[in-house]
């Protein structure tokens, strides 16, 4: 699906088309050519007894264009253009990344679910599909791991063989799978995030710009005097104390940051993901300056994709304690029964079960 400012125009395109047409063939018809003149003659001051032929042909022909390009799309259209007068580079690729950890699968991104920017682009699909180890129980994670760490260098591939790449990354899977594909792109990396809209059944692509004020909070709630502390991210839901303690018992504090009343859909605009990303990484820079050495960060989140996968692009290869990343089973005991490790050395040591 193409933006909002795009689907504005094809609107206002397809409207100003279809009037322009009809204005054209009602010259051909005896009664509308009538009653058109005698419109223009009384309320513009006009003589005319005929319209021209061609005036109607012109009006016709206008008509079309802008409904073709009302369907086609302005961006399409330009670069369409632009490569038959030989003025346009190739348009390059964009690599579709998606994550896929529950059944059944929604499909991929099409071009029309792209923005404008990259728009005339060949998309290729990358599918990291670890739904059917997820669904396991206990779950696979070692296989589903190893399916996750082959992306960097699946993407490097794509990237070396193409002059031009765009990266797209959308998916629905289990948070730590979430932070580690992050932390696999790390900021240098541009990626175009999209979400799944269960609504309409289509991907939405986040918007740029700031977008409306989420008003995110942060606050600490002390637990005792244990060595390690816990990050719990709140945009979807409310995550529970004791479903935490429970899972990793023994925790100094929990950190809450996102929104004072969490909900869904509220994530629309990449700058809403960079200001919570920030604030994760200012709470984990805090807790590398206080925590004593070895101990670990364990991260919950209960946050939609494009969140995630921001958030683990915050955590530091070098500088950051240990990050392990939780998955919620809400029918297993206890609820985060495995985790991630996100900036640990790559493998099977990476697993966390609880």
């Amino acid at each position: 699906m193409a933006d909002s400012g795009d689907r504005v125009a094809r609107t206002a395109l397809g409207m100003g088309g279809t009037a322009i047409l009809g204005v054209g063939l009602s010259t051909l018809s005896p009664g509308f050519k009538d009653a058109t003149l005698a419109f223009l003659n009384q309320n513009l001051g006009l003589g005319f007894s005929e319209v021209p032929l061609w005036a109607a042909g012109v009006c016709i022909l206008l008509g079309v264009l802008l409904l073709l390009l009302a369907f086609f799309g302005p961006a399409r259209v330009a670069q369409t253009v632009a490569h038959l007068a030989g003025t346009s580079r190739p348009p390059g690729i964009v690599v579709a990344i998606k994550e896929v950890g529950f059944a059944p699968v929604v499909r991929g991104v099409t071009l029309e679910e792209l923005p404008p920017r990259l728009a005339g682009r060949e998309i290729q699909h990358l599918v990291v599909d670890i739904s059917q180890e997820l669904s396991a129980n206990p779950p696979h994670l070692d296989a589903a791991l190893a399916k996750q760490l082959r992306l960097p260098d699946q993407v490097a591939t794509l990237r070396g063989a193409q002059a031009d790449v765009e990266l797209a990354f959308c998916g629905i899977v289990q948070a730590p799978f979430q932070l580690l594909a992050g932390y696999q792109h790390s900021t240098w990396v541009d990626a175009q995030a999209l979400e799944w809209d269960r609504h309409a059944r289509r991907w939405q692509a986040l918007q740029a710009g700031s977008g409306p004020d989420l008003q995110p909070v942060s606050r600490i709630e002390t637990l005792g005097q244990g060595v390690d502390a816990a990050i719990a991210v709140e945009i979807s839901f409310n995550i529970s104390t004791h479903d935490i303690v429970e899972s990793v018992p023994g925790l100094s504090e929990i950190v809450r940051i996102g929104l004072a009343e969490p909900r869904l859909d509220c994530v629309t605009h990449e700058g809403q993901v960079t200001l919570l990303a920030a604030q994760f990484r200012g709470t984990l820079d805090r807790l590398h300056g206080c925590l004593p050495a070895g101990a670990r960060v364990h991260v919950f989140v209960a946050a939609p994709m494009s969140v995630g996968f921001g958030l683990g692009r915050m955590v530091s290869r070098t500088l950051h304690p240990i990050v392990i990343a939780y998955g919620y089973d809400r029918n297993a005991q206890p609820p985060y029964r495995w985790g991630l490790g996100i900036n640990t050395p790559a493998g099977a040591q990476q697993v966390v079960w609880n």
